[in-house]
């Protein structure tokens, strides 16, 4: 800051500041006075002072102040603070000599008229009055009054009407000859001019106070220390108003102290910026605000920690638990480097837009001048401390001056509230004691396998974490135990319905608005859904893991559920019904599966049907989906992260209240007793045959031999592929599935075949089939398949998204966090014994399904 800085020979300081730009100028005078130099008997006095010093002068009448600066095309008006009144104008630089002239006689040379002070105090009056009808400023005076009982911080600055009313002019005289001595001014001048003719205006106009000769200087009180012995302390108070109004305050240390740049900060990361950690969580993400500010306020003497919010009354207690679980949040845990350098970017930039004006540059210099003796102190000391902010200082802040105790609230609720003040206090005080109380326990137990950091929360989520040293991407997946299983038996498909609208729109963000922020990010987001599990899947570049992060929590957490995109999914869900039903291969699936489940969840289409598909509506919709989120939670994250600023993120995006119910039981269906055979004449091209058996489990043992036999019959170069297709060419496609569940799913083989060879393909499956039971694999085949199915594993685990389905899956299955390695193991250890004791116990004729779907006889003998 290009600036000088002299000291007239009546004490008073004058800041000359050379700016570039236009040719206006801003002079400021600051006068050391404000309603902390107060008493009870004159509270007030300081703000009336205000309003008197430009009402006229010996020789300018009331009014013509105000008319000679319109008149140069200027502007001049003042404020009053806790510990500074200032009077200020801004004019064109031309207009420089008369512009300091005019201020300094109304500075010096108040009139103070006897007339004009009654008809001021009667406008003094209505603005008090004004503030009382306003719920925001009356929470706020509620705050401040019990945050600063033992000082004047505590009273409101424009005073109380009874005190106010009865002042004479000798009392606005006593105050002023007190404080309005030059060596208690500052005068502070920026604008485009020439520094040295603004000196010489100085010096003639500001050197003729009638106060100079009283050059003894104002002792004023020094900073307070911050009382450690406060209990948490909750003012209530009712007005005819709809919301709650809220402030918060929590005392921190002065302007010049060295904790002030990291609560700065502090303040910043809470409640500045639409991305701030109290936006995104309380007002977008749970919607327990309508409105929400935080900040660090620090005059001279003491300091507070802001935080202003509008609250719908409902929301009050759930407001405070949930605002406070934020706190205490960041008391235990230390923040990530990004989120305090984009708080950190965002101060500074406010900063630097600030400086396009010169009545702000005039304003930063007379703040930092008064309170440090350094007019350059809020431009270049300040900012470099704010530079040099950790996440460790943030910590470090919010431990020294978050706690139960050091909360202060004035709270201004509708005068339709059936509880009473008392009530509602104790409401509040129980919400903030059980938040504190259970913050100071999250993320109870930590353990760490192998590479990867498991989180099991008092909440009863897991998170599970792992970092990929030089990953450039990120992959996440949030998994509930809650799937098809769980469908009202009239609404099947109404999972499906749900997963698939989960980033179709939140209560925040049109569904129009959300598609573009994920082209933006860049990111992949979307919702699955399968037989026991449902959740929200995301994908996402290292560099904006936290935005994408954050809108996969939105889309999980708050879904729209409009009924305009349930219509529309549903038509979608009924097009894909129709189409899988023409086609041969879906036929002959449906068919096997039904005729082995019969009504059994696994025998079920996960889309439902037509008539299933139309009882389904935003309304039932959104009921089955709370059921759905109140479950516990297993959400993973593989790639570019910083585990200890994941698990932060996870805690807070992903928090929710839920009653935690168990899951339902999966019963298990029963078995037919002898072989059957589905065929269903279509008109088609080929004929698609699915011959099945009952399978196993997701906890059987018996999964690794089985997985092993069916890639080496039916796998990619099994056998029935070699022979079927490579040798014969009687299909294009030969295939294995299988599918294990809670309870035994199936294991399948599939060939699609020219028509006409229909009963000789299924000759050769059940042929190969036996051979199987009654000979084993080879040891060349046995070996072939281990080494093919682990290394396949192996190379699939490269994908982070893959890593992530596994960790999030395997550990809600109860299969662990490794499932992957656990399976690679396995099948590593599965014998050629085994194998052939799987084929036998698997593979039995006498419990074989074949279901065909083709140009064919439906009398075709299948079974033999």
């Amino acid at each position: 800051m290009n600036h000088q800085v002299r000291v007239l020979k009546n004490g008073l300081k004058v800041i000359v500041i050379k700016t570039d730009g236009p040719k206006v100028m801003s002079a400021q005078l600051w006068a050391g006075a404000g309603s902390a130099d107060e008493t009870v008997s004159n509270g007030g006095i300081a703000h009336v002072i205000e309003h008197m010093i430009f009402k006229g002068t010996p020789s300018r009448r009331v009014g013509e102040i105000s008319s000679e600066i319109d008149t140069m095309g200027g502007a001049i008006n003042a404020w009053t603070s806790f510990d500074e009144t200032v009077f200020h104008l801004t004019v064109q630089t031309k207009f420089a000599k008369q512009s300091l002239q005019l201020l300094s006689d109304a500075i010096f040379n108040p009139l103070f008229d006897e007339h004009e002070f009654a008809k001021e105090k009667s406008v003094i009056l209505e603005e008090i009055y004004m503030d009382y009808d306003d719920p925001e400023t009356v929470a706020s005076l509620l705050m401040f009054k019990n945050l600063f009982k033992d000082n004047s911080y505590g009273a409101p600055i424009t005073g109380f009407p009874g005190v106010v009313s009865k002042f004479t002019r000798n009392d606005l005289l006593d105050f002023y000859k007190r404080f309005y001595r030059p060596n208690n001014l500052t005068l502070v001048i920026a604008g485009n001019f020439s520094i040295e003719k603004i000196f010489l205006y100085a010096e003639e106009f500001f050197t003729k106070s009638p106060l100079n000769k009283l050059t003894k200087k104002i002792k004023r009180y020094s900073p307070l220390k911050i009382n450690t012995d406060r209990k948490c302390s909750i003012s209530v108070k009712k007005m005819p108003h709809s919301l709650c109004s809220v402030a918060i305050g929590l005392q921190v240390p002065q302007y010049t102290h060295d904790d002030v740049p990291a609560l700065d900060v502090l303040g910043a990361i809470l409640g500045q910026g639409q991305s701030s950690r109290l936006e995104r969580i309380l007002v977008r993400n749970s919607m327990l605000a309508e409105d929400i500010d935080a900040m660090a306020y620090t005059p001279w003497r003491t300091g507070l920690l802001n935080i202003f919010a509008k609250v719908k009354s409902q929301n009050l207690a759930p407001f405070f638990k949930e605002l406070c679980l934020q706190l205490n949040f960041l008391t235990q845990n230390i923040l990530s480097s990004e989120e305090v350098n984009k708080a950190v970017r965002l101060l500074k930039g406010d900063d630097a837009f600030s400086y396009e004006s010169v009545e702000a540059v005039a304003r930063k210099a007379g703040y930092s001048s008064l309170y440090t003796g350094n007019p350059d102190y809020d431009a270049s000391v300040y900012y470099e401390k704010i530079s040099r902010v950790t996440p460790g200082d943030i910590k470090r802040v919010a431990e020294k001056y978050i706690t139960k105790d050091s909360i202060t609230a004035g709270i201004i609720i509708p005068d339709s509230q059936k509880e009473d003040n008392r009530q509602i206090k104790k409401i509040i005080t129980d919400s903030i004691t059980e938040a504190f109380k259970k913050s100071s326990s999250k993320n109870i137990k930590m353990e760490k396998k192998g590479s990867r950091y498991i989180y099991e929360t008092d909440d009863g989520d897991t998170i599970i974490i792992e970092p990929v040293k030089g990953a450039k991407t990120v992959s996440a997946r949030a998994a509930f135990l809650f799937g098809q299983s769980s469908e009202p038996s009239g609404s099947k498909g109404i999972l499906h319905i749900m997963s698939s609208l989960l980033t179709r729109g939140s209560s925040l963000k049109s569904p129009d608005e959300f598609a573009k922020i994920m082209d933006l990010i860049p990111s992949s987001i979307q919702g699955f859904s399968g037989k026991h599990t449902f959740g929200i899947s995301g994908e996402f570049l290292a560099q904006s893991f936290n935005e994408g992060f954050e809108l996969m929590s939105e889309a999980l957490l708050h879904p729209l559920f409009s009924q305009k995109e349930i219509d529309r999914e549903i038509e979608i869900t009924k097009s894909m019904i129709e189409e899988s039903s023409t086609k041969g291969k879906s036929i002959a699936f449906r068919n096997f599966k039904k005729t082995l489940f019969k009504d059994h969840i696994y025998g079920c289409s996960i889309y439902g049907t037509m008539d299933s598909l139309n009882t389904i509506n935003s309304k039932n919709l959104s009921s089955f989906y709370n059921r759905a989120i109140q479950n516990k939670m297993v959400l993973s994250i593989c790639g570019a992260v910083n585990v200890n600023e994941a698990v932060n993120l996870a805690g807070t995006l992903f928090k929710r209240e839920y009653t935690a119910p168990p899951s339902k039981e999966v019963k298990p269906w029963s078995h037919l007793k002898k072989s059957a055979q589905i065929v269903k004449k279509i008109d088609s091209e080929q004929s698609h045959v699915v011959i099945g058996f009952k399978g196993t489990t997701l906890h059987d043992e018996q999964k690794y031999p089985l997985d092993i036999l069916m890639e080496i019959i039916g796998g990619s170069s099994g056998r029935l592929f070699n022979i079927i297709r490579e040798k014969l060419s009687l299909a294009y496609e030969v295939s294995s599935f299988s599918f294990e569940g809670l309870v035994p799913g199936f294991a399948a083989f599939y060939a699609a075949i020219t028509p006409g060879n229909e009963v000789k393909v299924v000759e050769i499956i059940k042929k190969e089939l036996l051979d199987i039971i009654l000979n084993g694999p080879s040891k060349e085949e046995f070996k072939r398949v281990k080494s093919s199915i682990t290394g396949l594993k192996k190379i699939a685990s490269q994908n982070y998204a893959t890593r992530s389905a596994d960790m999030s899956l395997g550990y809600i299955y109860g299969l662990g966090e490794d499932s992957e390695k656990k399976y690679i193991d396995s099948i590593e250890k599965v014998t050629l014994n085994q194998v052939r004791a799987a084929a036998e116990l698997f593979f039995k004729d006498s419990k074989m399904i074949i279901s065909l779907a083709g140009p064919v006889d439906e009398n075709i003998n299948l079974i033999g």
